[in-house]
């Protein structure tokens, strides 16, 4: 008798473990609660229908029968041995429908938003940013006409307006570039005789540079700025700066005439009626003027010094 009963025990005990713990059963307190919450806001959703753009509310209501209506959320959510796949793949499934609906109050801001930026007079801009304005303005239409957006999506388009309004870019007027390119071309054109040679020589290795010289910020030429019909005000101030330089480094040659001629005048001078200390200074005197008139680097300012210089040397002679 007593194999018999620990026989019966045994199996006893092995018939309540496969009924405790049945194969492929999901915990309702931890697997169902995602589920019920999408399914709560989904029916939610579909109370609330007035508050979506039609065609939204449409394609909604047409992916929500595709999954087989709020029907299949409560088939699952009722089924206590549901595959937990399957649970998560509805939970998953209805927060996407969720997500894809496009309320009234989202299109209306960023449907406005657009009107307006497509009103916008595109004629002062060149038309590079013109093209990336209006390709951003197609991109933000392609949202507001996809039923199945989303409110995210479709708001994040007032980023890519306020964007594409920042990537417009004025086209330039280039009446002072081009004024002070033809004063540039006038000016290289000649043989430098009027100005100081090494300021001229200056100047013409920045007049060449015109054409290879990438300029900061803008990135380009002056001579693709000058030929570009399309070039920017930012593009043609950066060139109009560079020209201005370039023709900032001409200086004009000195006139040395009157100091030539009142040095001429000096050197002659009969020195022997005056004092045997105060000739010679005369004399040595004469020396830096004369090299102010032979220097071809001399600066207008050095011209104005020579000649007080030689009408303060007078002083230094005693008969």
């Amino acid at each position: 008798m007593t194999s018999i009963r620990k026989l019966i025990i045994a199996f006893l005990l092995t018939i309540s473990l496969i009924v405790v713990l049945p194969i492929g059963r999901v915990d309702a307190a931890d697997d169902y609660t995602a589920l019920q919450a999408a399914r709560d806001a989904t029916a939610a959703a579909v109370a609330a229908e007035a508050n979506y753009r039609e065609n939204s509310f449409t394609a909604f209501e047409t992916d929500l029968a595709a999954l087989g209506g709020l029907a299949a959320a409560d088939l699952l959510l009722n089924d206590l041995n549901a595959d937990q796949i399957a649970v998560d793949a509805m939970t998953a499934s209805l927060n996407a429908l969720l997500d894809h609906l496009v309320a009234k109050t989202a299109y209306n801001q960023v449907s406005n938003a657009y009107l307006s930026a497509d009103a916008r007079n595109l004629t002062p801009y060149t038309e590079r940013s013109k093209a990336v304005y209006e390709a951003a303005l197609d991109e933000v239409a392609d949202v507001l006409l996809d039923p199945r957006s989303g409110d995210d999506l479709v708001l994040a388009q007032l980023v890519v307006l306020t964007d594409a309004e920042a990537a417009l870019v004025l086209l330039a007027d280039k009446t002072d570039l081009l004024a002070a390119v033809a004063a540039a071309q006038a000016a290289y054109a000649t043989d430098g005789s009027s100005y100081i040679p090494s300021t001229f020589a200056a100047y013409q290795t920045a007049y060449d540079a015109f054409a290879t010289e990438i300029l900061a910020i803008v990135l380009r030429t002056v001579d693709d700025i000058v030929a570009d019909v399309d070039a920017s005000v930012p593009e043609a101030d950066a060139a109009l700066a560079s020209v201005e330089a370039a023709l900032a480094l001409l200086v004009i040659r000195p006139d040395k005439t009157t100091l030539a001629a009142a040095y001429a005048v000096a050197a002659a001078l009969d020195l022997s009626p005056y004092t045997p200390l105060t000739a010679p200074l005369f004399t040595a005197g004469l020396i830096p003027i004369e090299t102010v008139i032979d220097d071809p680097e001399a600066l207008e300012a050095d011209v104005a010094a020579a000649e007080q210089a030689l009408l303060d040397l007078y002083d230094v002679l005693v008969l």
